[in-house]
């Protein structure tokens, strides 16, 4: 009674756990999820705002119509905390930058318990843009510019989104099965291999010793998962905690390439529509600085920033920080910023399509052979609780 009672308790407790796993993995996707949508709905807030500007209408009452397109209460509260910034006489890059939402207790808690996703609606860089355009009074390419460099981050962002989905979500699953398995299945089967005695071939006797193992540490193993998750939501939250974790995953074997290619495809981008827009060279700087969750690129942003501002040229400033000797080749070689300006760019859209060939590559070659090994494990599974059992039917028809 007491042995039954102790496998029911037990089984209740993993029941328990697994469901806690469960619940973190579907709030990340939920995160992610409302991450996207926010950054689709903050592209039609851009869209919008551009044919605003282009057919000269008041900024105003156009925003004020969006209430009545039938968004969500999220964007509709949006939309008035923007309409509200411009009647107080905010610049459009301030009052977009300011938005400010109203969470209830779910938003808080999926905000809390995984890692957020950004919920700005523009970025420093760009509301820069956006403050620079309406005093100089070209709002409509201002907007213009920065919406060219939004969908080229969203297509690198998307084909990054599209290569990582199916092989989270295959061994996510397939973790999951595995486990029930091990953890209930092939015990029953122990057991029956110990009451008749047999001899058991090596590969079942390995498969047995694997469920032994997970069956003795999966307890201390999933409090760690779940203790790591935790730290790393946590940590998340501050600016600090952000940066430390996005260093960890640069320096993830395989990773490191893609990784410091998107950072220097932003970079470029980024740099290039603040010059185009007419910003100093340092003010430039230290925006993308501000607006940089990645350390390597946020120091070495701000140093630049302070080297241009005490006189260096952006190719020395470039040069002395290391962020990227490309770009710094072009700052020494061309006087023209609006040169400058095209030559970044180009060297963005080489990043991004260095990352988008990697990307598809990786799309072929990681699924088939994800494939491969979750095909290997269940086999080994299957062979190895059935070989004994083949052997006892030879046995009994001999």
């Amino acid at each position: 009674m007491s042995g039954g009672l102790h496998e029911y308790l037990a089984a209740m407790v993993l029941a328990l756990m697994a469901t806690q796993v469960w619940v973190f993995v579907c709030l990340v996707a939920l995160n992610y999820w409302l991450g996207l949508l926010r950054r689709s709905f903050s592209l039609s807030v851009l869209e919008h705002l551009h044919a605003l500007t282009r057919l000269g209408l008041p900024l105003t009452q156009g925003f004020r119509r969006c209430e009545e397109a039938g968004l969500s209460r999220g964007s509709v509260e949006d939309i008035r905390s923007i309409e509200e910034g411009l009647q107080q006489g905010w610049l459009v890059g301030d009052a977009l930058e300011r938005v400010s939402r109203r969470r209830n207790i779910w938003q808080h808690l999926v905000r809390r318990l995984t890692p957020s996703a950004s919920r700005r609606l523009v970025s420093p860089a760009e509301a820069e843009v956006l403050r620079v355009g309406e005093r100089s009074g070209n709002l409509a390419d201002a907007v213009r510019l920065v919406l060219t460099e939004r969908r080229r981050h969203d297509n690198i962002r998307a084909s990054l989104l599209a290569v990582s989905f199916y092989p989270a979500a295959l061994v996510v699953v397939f973790g999951g099965i595995l486990a029930g398995l091990v953890t209930f299945v092939i015990p029953k089967f122990k057991k029956m291999f110990e009451e008749m005695d047999l001899g058991l071939p090596p590969l079942t006797r390995a498969l047995l010793a694997a469920a032994d193992t997970v069956g003795t540490y999966w307890f201390p193993a999933l409090l760690a998962l779940l203790a790591m998750g935790a730290v790393a939501a946590l940590a998340r939250q501050r600016a600090s905690g952000a940066g430390a974790l996005s260093s960890l995953m640069d320096r993830v074997p395989g990773l490191h390439r893609p990784v410091r290619r998107v950072q220097l495809a932003e970079f470029c981008h980024e740099l290039a529509m603040l010059l185009r827009a007419g910003t100093p060279t340092h003010q430039a700087l230290g925006v993308i600085a501000e607006g940089a969750v990645h350390p390597w690129v946020r120091r070495r942003a701000a140093r630049a920033a302070e080297l241009t501002a005490q006189g260096r040229t952006l190719g020395q400033a470039l040069d002395e920080t290391g962020l990227d000797r490309r770009a710094a080749w072009f700052g020494h070689a061309l006087a023209d910023r609006t040169d400058i300006a095209d030559a970044l760019s180009r060297l963005g859209d080489d990043y991004a399509e260095s990352v988008s060939w990697t990307a598809a590559v990786s799309a072929r070659l990681i699924p088939p052979l994800l494939v491969l090994i979750v095909g290997s494990c269940a086999a080994w599974v299957a062979v190895g609780v059935f070989l004994p059992l083949v052997k006892l039917m030879g046995g009994i028809g001999g």
